[in-house]
């Protein structure tokens, strides 16, 4: 299954060398993804860049106005939901900056500045 075009799910077709090219990159991408956080991980691990580990989560303090925070690093599977949240309790009135900067007050992860 994958999601077309209009947001719904659908079979995939294609030939078999399309599907594996796509299952590939799809591959790729969530290493990558997964590799980031690993980083994230070892710079808790190091003290760094304000990321900790607390109870076995991984945290990081991050600062906004004066203000100290705590954000939760958010794995591959979450973000997409905070995500959508977000935009749906402010209705799509915040704009992406202001939604991003409402976000990152409780979440973090690697990509955020462009999934956001």
């Amino acid at each position: 299954m994958i999601k077309g075009q209009t947001g719904h799910y659908r079979h995939r077709t294609g030939t078999a060398s399309e599907v594996t090219t796509e299952s590939g990159i799809e591959m790729r991408l969530l290493l990558l993804l997964l590799l980031l956080l690993v980083h994230c991980w070892s710079l808790a691990d190091r003290q760094k860049a304000k990321y900790y580990v607390r109870d076995g989560v991984l945290y990081r303090n991050y600062k906004y106005l004066g203000q100290d925070y705590e954000q939760l690093v958010l794995p591959v599977n979450r973000r997409l939901e905070v995500m959508k949240l977000a935009h749906e309790i402010y209705a799509g009135h915040l704009g992406a900056k202001k939604t991003k900067e409402r976000i990152k007050l409780s979440f973090t992860w690697p990509t955020i500045a462009s999934d956001v």
